[in-house]
């Protein structure tokens, strides 16, 4: 999950400061009593063709009933990994006004569910092939500290965002690359591995796989799950804390192996696919108890 907070101000006599908070994942997210699902939604779509997505959310709170609004915008993944909002229609190749939704307001009970249907038109003509981004936002307003009794002073808008993947068919395809691996905080007990991964297609890649250490005899003795998105035509950078002690791993030299699955395809037939590996991987010496990188 990849979370940041940022500012907005509106001047109105209500409502002087908002903290917007943005979710992204995948499954079911709960954020100041409002659970949304799907939080991530991946679309293949063709010129000319029509798609509805239904969201469901509710109201988890257990007293307060809930008045929600339903809203568009643009987004971006950072090389950081930080999910960024933009107003809609300000990305290139947009798409946010190929969506409509129903309903726009509503409210909800304690405990109450409801269902906002999502419609997307794509064009007959569509300017570029590749893949483009939009998010469905359900916000909510709350007093400052949830002091209800209060009637103006500051108030926080809360939101939660359905992310969309919209891939229009034949744009390039090619598979990320892994370029660089090493090791940093070497002389800690727990020092990061983090390598850097290329995507030079039109399409994200939802990287899903594991890293392993095996000692000079060719024995795995150390694995842990390794998953993230690369955007189109994004490069960045992943970092995987690693606890390495004589416990579970004593003294010496062990390899370093990288493998991950590109779990995202335009067609759902298809093959997952394997992110190939472009650079040499590293030898972890574990000495006592300094750590270093050859």
């Amino acid at each position: 999950m990849l979370v940041k907070l940022r500012n907005t101000y509106y001047f109105t006599e209500l409502i002087k400061f908002v903290v917007v908070f943005f979710l992204l994942g995948s499954g079911q997210v709960f954020a100041f009593g409002i659970a949304i699902a799907p939080t991530t939604v991946e679309m293949v779509v063709k010129p000319g063709s029509q798609h509805r997505q239904t969201i469901t959310v509710q109201n988890v709170h257990k007293q307060k009933t809930l008045a929600l609004t339903v809203g568009v915008a643009d987004w971006v993944l950072s090389e950081k990994g930080e999910l960024e909002l933009l107003p809609p229609g300000s990305a290139e190749q947009s798409v946010t006004d190929w969506v409509r939704f129903s309903p726009a307001f509503f409210s909800l009970k304690p405990g109450e569910t409801r269902q906002v249907q999502v419609d997307l038109s794509v064009p007959i003509k569509v300017d570029k092939a590749g893949e483009s981004k939009l998010g469905i936002l359900i916000s909510t307003l709350l007093p400052a500290n949830e002091q209800r009794s209060a009637t103006s002073g500051v108030w926080n808008r809360y939101q939660v965002a359905s992310l969309f993947y919209v891939a229009v068919p034949g744009g390039d395809e090619k598979l990320p690359i892994v370029t660089s691996v090493s090791l940093q905080n070497k002389a800690s007990v727990t020092p990061v591995i983090e390598f850097t991964a290329e995507n030079p297609g039109d399409y994200h890649a939802r990287l899903k796989g594991k890293l392993t250490l095996s000692n000079k005899a060719g024995k795995q003795v150390f694995a842990m799950p390794v998953e993230g998105v690369l955007m189109a035509k994004q490069a960045r950078s992943f970092k995987l804390p690693v606890k390495l002690d004589a416990s579970n791993l004593p003294a010496g030299d062990y390899t370093v192996d990288l493998k991950l699955e590109d779990s995202f395809t335009l067609d759902d037939k298809a093959d997952i696919q394997i992110a190939k590996i472009k650079s040499k991987m590293p030898t972890i010496t574990v000495g006592n108890p300094v750590i270093s990188l050859k």
